[in-house]
């Protein structure tokens, strides 16, 4: 019974040496993932070496797909998401549970990490070796670099069809905003026709017909404009004229009637002198006195009206004027906003352009990551989350990065 004993302390007392030194091996060729030191949480696929007192030697388990190890005589244990000493008090916890021993004594070692997986557009798609430090750039490196020939042939002819039909629409919307300005300058100058410019900008590759009919809109949305313009102008010049013509009248009627009350008012005057004197009858007195009010009623009348017109006058020229400035203030707004548009549409013309020459070139890498293609990059985490880096994003045990280098129109849409 001793001996038995014996053999297993020194059974015992073995193990614990080998994984010490297991240990040591593991840290020496750089196993250990920095992320151990700081925290690192256990994902499926990782691999642990597992000692304890129901065991002579390390025992070699893997997290599985549900996160657990598992242990002969104790079953699965959820170890997933918990760092190296959380796990090994969840292995003790079930140990005691299980009243095989007191107070047992459990190393854990982490010998291998989770592999990552590499998919997308990489030339060696797959499962790779987990190793300390990776980045995605690296990844894509370990994984042969970004898949370029043949992969993209039909894209490339697909994206250098797609430019040169861009090329036409933005050479058009060019052309169109700077027929536009040339109808707008023409508006604010009073011009009938628009001035047309020789500064087409590639005009190869641009459609007579379709240029000739945005000419032809243009030149009726100015000459509609104009006659509207006209019309209303017209209409106000008429009104203005009217109201002038009816202020002169006004003013030659004033003045006989202002005459015809001077007269009353003598005759008023003559009047009552001559009823001081007993000369002049009652009757007499009223007719006159009804003249003279009847004279100074229609002179009031005339000043009334007079000022009713010069209102009219002057709320017909305000709306006039005001009409013009609106006008005017309108059409420097729309000429403002297509310039504006009419600079847009230039660089993006210019940017078309660059893309054509670059695909009419042989296609380098720098072509492919700058100008033309788009890298998308997608992290799917082993602990859940899912991300969109940059090249130089850490990756970690068990994750899934997809890469994809798309066509920059395509990756637009």
């Amino acid at each position: 019974m001793t001996m038995t004993r014996t053999r297993r302390f020194m059974y015992h007392i073995t193990s614990r040496i080998w994984l010490r030194i297991l240990c040591c091996l593991v840290a020496y060729f750089g196993w250990f993932s920095p992320l151990q030191a700081e925290g690192y949480r256990l994902v499926s696929g990782d691999v642990l070496a597992i000692s304890h007192p129901g065991t002579d030697a390390a025992i070699i388990s893997t997290v599985d797909l549900n996160g657990h190890i598992r242990l002969v005589d104790f079953g699965p244990i959820a170890v997933r998401g918990l760092q190296l000493d959380q796990a090994v008090d969840a292995i003790k916890n079930v140990i005691e549970a299980a009243d095989l021993f007191l107070e047992p004594r459990v190393d854990i070692a982490l010998v291998e990490h989770a592999a990552v997986v590499a998919g997308g557009d990489v030339t060696s798609p797959g499962r790779l070796e987990f190793q300390p430090g990776m980045t995605v750039e690296t990844l894509i490196a370990s994984a042969g670099g970004l898949q370029r020939q043949g992969r993209f042939e039909s894209e490339i002819l697909h994206l250098r069809t797609d430019l040169q039909a861009q090329l036409e629409r933005q050479h058009l919307e060019v052309e169109t905003q700077k027929m536009r300005i040339s109808r707008i300058n023409a508006a604010l100058a009073g011009a009938g026709t628009i001035n047309l410019t020789n500064d087409s900008d590639g005009a190869e590759t641009h459609s007579i017909v379709e240029f000739e009919m945005s000419h032809l809109l243009e030149q009726r949305i100015l000459e509609a404009d104009n006659d509207r313009v006209r019309r209303l102008v017209s209409n106000w010049d008429r009104e203005i004229e009217t109201i002038e013509l009816q202020q002169s009248i006004y003013s030659d009627r004033l003045k006989v009637r202002t005459e015809i009350a001077a007269v009353a008012k003598t005759e008023l005057d003559i009047a009552k002198d001559l009823q001081s004197k007993g000369l002049q009858t009652s009757a007499r007195m009223v007719t006159v006195e009804l003249r003279e009010a009847n004279a100074r009623s229609d002179v009031l009348e005339l000043q009334s009206a007079q000022v009713a017109a010069a209102t009219l006058l002057t709320q017909a020229q305000l709306e006039k004027d005001s009409f013009i400035s609106q006008r005017r203030k309108n059409l420097l707004a729309e000429l403002q906003q297509s310039e504006k548009n009419l600079d847009l549409a230039q660089i993006d013309l210019h940017r078309i352009r660059k893309q054509l020459r670059l695909l009419k070139a042989p296609i380098s890498n720098a072509a492919l990551e700058d100008d033309l293609f788009e890298l998308s990059i997608q992290i799917r985490s082993g602990r859940g989350a899912v991300q969109t880096p940059k090249l130089d994003a850490m990756v970690h045990p068990g994750d899934t990065v997809i890469v994809r280098a798309l066509p920059i129109s395509l990756a637009n849409d």
